[in-house]
């Protein structure tokens, strides 16, 4: 049980931190997207002071202007592919905290199970002992026997009921959710 107990926040611990990633994540991309649509605007409005005061003064040529453009759209290029990257990074640690949630609820599981069937172990000893303890009370009082026949019949029964929980609650398999390995 302490093992468990330890297990438990270190888990919790684990799922923390590959949230606060996941949050840091989100917090780079957008602040990449940010300041991608910052540095356009800013090339715009450079773009269009340039270009009225050379239109003033000296035509603006064609091929500066078109290699400009083409550098912005490199630098778009690239940060949607950081973009698509941090999106992958961040599907890859969701799924690895659903995993991790997955495991910590079947070992959950697992000591509920455990725990069901050492309480019908429990019962299943407890019955015994009553059986027992009648038939010795029935050696003692002097009478007719079919009472302590019929008794001892039911907690055959019982016992057996038991044994076949028991049987029932160690065959439970732990099923894993849907969307376990998504």
């Amino acid at each position: 049980m302490a093992e468990e107990a330890e297990e438990q926040p270190q888990e919790e611990n684990v799922l923390g931190k590959l949230e606060t990633k996941i949050k840091l994540l989100t917090y780079v991309a957008l602040a990449g997207v940010g300041l991608t649509l910052c540095t356009i605007s800013v090339v715009i409005v450079w773009v269009s002071i340039i270009s009225g005061s050379i239109t003033e003064n000296v035509p603006m040529d064609a091929d500066v202007l078109e290699q400009s453009l083409n550098g912005i759209d490199k630098r778009l290029t690239s940060l949607y592919e950081r973009i698509d990257t941090q999106q992958d990074d961040m599907n890859f640690l969701t799924a690895r905290i659903k995993k991790t949630e997955n495991t910590h609820i079947n070992k959950q599981i697992a000591i509920i199970q455990d725990v069901l069937v050492n309480q019908q172990q429990d019962y299943g000893r407890f019955l015994k002992i009553l059986d027992d303890g009648m038939i010795s009370l029935a050696q003692m009082v002097r009478g007719n026997r079919e009472w302590t026949k019929k008794y001892s019949e039911k907690m055959k029964r019982a016992q057996h009921i038991s044994e076949q929980r028991i049987r029932e609650i160690k065959d439970l398999e732990v099923a894993s959710p849907k969307n376990a390995d998504d």
